[in-house]
């Protein structure tokens, strides 16, 4: 199992939260929304406007919105920006007989994340998380 770390969860709620929000929000609304410590999520937004997924606007009307299209992001492009390349097992030895095994382990977990869309991540938070797993229906022609 892929673990994220605390800055990386508090991105994600983060852009739940905007996604959902027409209008600009503050750090403080989010942190207060979800009970988060505020310093964290104030130095997340920055992060995440640093790294592109979020713009921000001045002012006393001002804050933050999405700046990406959650349709074509994918979560492994997330994760690569915000926390780095992610691996699962690396060999410590050069010629580790293992090496092969761990590099195709690797490329198929970032192939999976590559296919999951920040929008489907972003999608109604009250459907049921068995509805979530089902695959979704294709269509005959």
């Amino acid at each position: 199992m892929v673990k994220l770390n605390k800055t990386t969860e508090y991105a994600m709620i983060a852009l739940n939260h905007l996604s959902r929000k027409s209008e600009c929000c503050s750090a403080r609304e989010i942190s207060e929304t979800y009970g988060l410590p505020f310093e964290i999520t104030a130095k997340t937004l920055q992060r995440l406007k640093e790294t592109g997924w979020i713009k921000s606007s001045p002012g006393s009307r001002g804050g933050y919105q999405i700046s990406f299209d959650p349709t074509q992001a994918t979560l492994a492009k997330f994760l690569e920006s915000f926390e780095g390349y992610q691996s699962v097992a690396m060999c410590c030895q050069p010629d580790c007989d293992a090496k092969p095994f761990m590099i195709r382990l690797n490329a198929k977990l970032f192939y999976f994340l590559n296919g999951i869309k920040m929008s489907e991540l972003l999608e109604d938070p009250i459907a049921p998380v068995s509805q979530l797993l089902k695959p979704k229906e294709v269509g005959h022609a």
